[in-house]
């Protein structure tokens, strides 16, 4: 959002909008004993007040996976969000110090409780946030992470909650196992036309040309996830090609897409040239936002990254 009036445009800020009920927070809700009861799926809007807490209850069924997430940064607070969960008895089960999404399977009926506080105990007007707790769908990744502009085809979904989607073999973030969920999606005509990501994007999302894709489900749409746009062919990777004699066979101009996994994997390529051609390589990792994932079935960390390399050709 900005202002625009007789002597210019002012600097933008981000203003969020949601398909859940909003709510103003309590501000009589600093100690356990008065801790407010929020519906599930439901946004709470407030700010954090210096040394001190705000400190929530929802009543949840034996099964449910529930995320709590509160988000500040990302829309231009400077608050930095903690959060620690707890059973009705005041046992401490989950804590999260570093903002993000904090994973809860409940282990039985009942009441459970959260406080939430600034990192650093500070507060004010400024120190605002916005809180959601419920069973909605969320989105961690997907593959293959881009696709032709104009095309329809099958994506898979990683991520929590979602409807209809089976367990992702051995795959977690931050401990947590991820379900897979195959969709189709087709992709927009005009990529110039979708460059407009919402607040929950960083700026390094700013050099891609990509459009945000969420999941409607009858318990809500889930949060959104870059799908970018190919500017050749997608070849996905073969998963017999960690050794340099099992290199995959492309055709520039392409592009690649794949993952590193387990820890220390290689995916070889191979291609046919010409003296005299020009060929460049980019690589897209960590602007695709690529999640920590480990491994469940080893007590070595593992990780798995997303990838994907665009093999344009030109000539001299």
């Amino acid at each position: 959002m900005r202002v625009v009036g007789r002597f210019g445009i002012s600097n933008p800020r981000s203003f969020v909008v949601s398909d859940l009920p909003e709510a103003i927070a309590p501000t009589t809700n600093s100690s356990p004993a008065n801790a407010a009861a929020i519906p599930l799926d439901t946004i709470i809007n407030g700010h954090s007040e210096a040394n001190a807490f705000a400190f929530y209850k929802f009543i949840a069924r034996k099964g449910q996976r529930i995320l709590i997430e509160c988000r500040a940064r990302e829309i231009d607070s400077r608050m930095d969000a903690a959060l620690i969960l707890y059973d009705a008895a005041g046992k401490e089960l989950q804590r999260n110090r570093t903002g993000g999404l904090l994973d809860f399977a409940t282990p039985a009926d009942g009441e459970y409780r959260f406080k939430l506080y600034d990192f650093l105990f500070r507060g004010g007007e400024e120190y605002f946030y916005r809180l959601a707790a419920g069973t909605g769908p969320h989105i961690d990744f997907i593959f293959p992470p881009s696709g032709l502009a104009g095309t329809k085809g099958k994506y898979l979904l990683y991520g929590r909650n979602l409807p209809g989607g089976a367990a992702a073999k051995d795959l977690a973030v931050d401990g947590k196992p991820l379900e897979q969920l195959q969709v189709e999606i087709e992709l927009p005509h005009d990529p110039s036309a979708q460059k407009q990501f919402s607040a929950s994007q960083k700026l390094a999302d700013a050099t891609l040309d990509a459009f945000e894709y969420r999941l409607s489900t009858p318990h809500g749409i889930s949060n959104p996830v870059l799908l970018s746009f190919a500017t050749g062919p997608v070849v996905s990777e073969s998963q017999s090609n960690d050794q340099a004699s099992q290199a995959q066979s492309i055709s520039p101009p392409c592009e690649y897409v794949g993952q590193f996994y387990p820890q220390g994997d290689r995916d070889w390529v191979t291609f046919e040239a010409k003296k005299s051609d020009v060929f460049w390589v980019e690589v897209f990792s960590e602007r695709l936002d690529c999640p920590r994932i480990h491994s469940l079935s080893s007590s070595a960390s593992r990780r798995m990254t997303k990838a994907r390399s665009r093999f344009p050709m030109s000539k001299n």
